[in-house]
């Protein structure tokens, strides 16, 4: 029976869900077994395989760091078909935590180049759907389900939690936050606050829901944390104004700290203050750095 293409599917990544050997599951079930089968290649027990093991299993023959890129990074076939290679460029600009998930990402393309070679080979917009599977791909590449809830399991919901397990998968804070919520792990969201010229406080990013226009009413707190750098926890409501002009606030429950020239914060369900024993997360069966 011919399978049909869903409203969420391209023709790009139907094709691809039916060529990866998984003719009834999802094209999210396609790539997330892509990849497992890539780590099982590079004998990735721990997650301690060195990306570039990666890289040269997918065809990957140079990467490069440019700077005023204008975009994070780009991938290049370097012939007409998959055994001739690719090139990355990464935006030397980004933090190496940000540059190693965007290398993943990339890296992740590969499996479309190699199973939908008539479209991928040829000029084409880029398929936000593919960018979408690309980001799981990439997710689970160098924060494998498994091991994040293994490295997880029974430690508090906290900023310090988070910045351990960001520092352990080598990825970023942002990253980290959206993979535990993906897994279902936790429900919060990680947010950064940048000080403006007229002393407020502004959300500059945010993962993990709609919170960007939201503002922090009580500046004395996060002024606190400012200053003195004192990791800060408990209560508070957020404010804004609706399209009406009015005003609607939000409970929240909190754990922030400054971290250089912003204040981290983390918010949502469970989320307790990063002194409230947080044991720490380096254990020795743990993932190394590679």
């Amino acid at each position: 029976m011919e399978h049909k293409v869903s409203s969420e599917q391209s023709e790009l990544t139907e094709l691809f869900r039916q060529r990866a050997g998984t003719s009834t599951a999802s094209s999210e079930d396609a790539v997330l077994g892509l990849v497992s089968e890539l780590r099982k290649s590079a004998n990735a027990k721990l997650g301690q395989v060195p990306l570039d093991k990666y890289l040269t299993l997918r065809n990957v023959v140079e990467v490069s760091y440019c700077r005023d890129l204008g975009f994070d990074a780009k991938i290049e076939p370097v012939g007409n078909t998959f055994a001739d290679g690719f090139r990355i460029a990464i935006n030397r600009s980004a933090s190496a935590s940000r540059s190693r998930f965007t290398l993943a990402h990339e890296l992740c393309h590969t499996f479309f180049y190699e199973l939908v070679p008539e479209i991928k080979f040829l000029p084409q917009p880029n398929d936000p759907v593919e960018e979408r599977l690309c980001n799981l791909g990439a997710a689970e590449l160098l924060m494998p389900a498994k091991l994040v809830k293994r490295e997880s399991k029974g430690h508090h919901i906290c900023l310090k939690t988070l910045e351990q397990l960001a520092t352990l998968f080598r990825v970023s804070n942002e990253a980290m936050a959206f993979r535990l919520n993906q897994l279902n792990l936790w429900q919060v969201e990680f947010s950064s606050w940048i000080k403006l010229t007229n002393g407020k406080f502004a959300i500059e990013r945010t993962v993990g829901g709609g919170t960007k226009d939201w503002e922090w009413p009580d500046a004395s707190q996060l002024e606190e944390a400012w200053t003195l750098g004192r990791p800060l926890a408990g209560h508070q409501f957020l404010t804004r104004q609706d399209d009406l002009g009015v005003l609607q606030a939000r409970p929240i429950r909190f754990d922030l700290a400054r971290r250089g020239n912003r204040i981290c914060m983390l918010w949502g369900r469970g989320v307790t203050g990063s002194d409230t024993n947080c044991d720490s997360l380096f254990r020795s069966h743990g993932p190394k750095r590679g």
